[in-house]
C-alpha cells in the first residue's frame, strides 16, 4: 500500500473525527460547513504531496561509442594441419622427427596467434585515431 494512500486515508479518519466532534460538541459552526473539513484537509495533502511529487529531467545519456570491428584476416585464422604421427614400426628416431615437426608446429601456431593480436592491436589504434571529420582536442 503506497505511503500516500495511507496518508490519506488517515486525514479521512482525523477530518471524519473532527466533522463528528465539532458537529455534536461545538455547535457554533453552521452545519453545512462541516461536511466539507475532510474533503478541505485532502485537498490541502493532496495539493502539498504534489509539490514533491516534481523533480528534475535526467540529464541526457552520452552518445554510445562506435563500435570496432577489427577482423583478423581469413589466412591469419585458418588452422593448418598437424603433422602425421608415425605408425607402423617406429624408432627412436620417427618419435623425434616426430616431437620436432610437433614443435614446428606448435610454435607456428604462436607465431600466427601474435600476428593476429598485433593485427586487432594495430586496427583498435587505428579506429581511436581522428579522423578529418572529427575535431582534434
Amino acid at each position: 500500500m503506497p505511503i500516500e494512500l495511507i496518508l490519506y486515508l488517515a486525514m479521512f479518519i482525523v477530518g471524519g473525527g473532527l466533522q463528528l466532534y465539532s458537529t455534536w460538541g461545538w455547535n457554533q459552526w453552521p452545519a453545512r460547513w462541516v461536511p466539507l473539513v475532510p474533503w478541505l484537509l485532502l485537498f490541502m495533502v493532496m495539493l502539498l504531496n504534489a509539490g514533491c511529487a516534481t523533480r528534475e529531467a535526467p540529464p541526457p545519456e552520452p552518445p554510445l561509442p562506435t563500435p570496432v570491428l577489427c577482423a583478423a584476416p581469413a589466412g591469419m585464422t585458418g588452422q593448418e594441419p598437424g603433422p602425421d604421427r608415425p605408425e607402423g614400426e617406429i624408432t627412436q628416431r620417427d618419435v623425434a622427427a616426430y616431437l620436432i615437426e610437433l614443435h614446428r608446429w606448435g610454435w607456428r601456431g604462436w607465431r600466427r596467434l601474435e600476428s593476429v593480436r598485433a593485427h586487432a592491436e594495430a586496427c583498435a589504434s587505428n579506429a581511436q585515431q581522428p579522423t578529418t571529420d572529427e575535431p582534434r582536442e
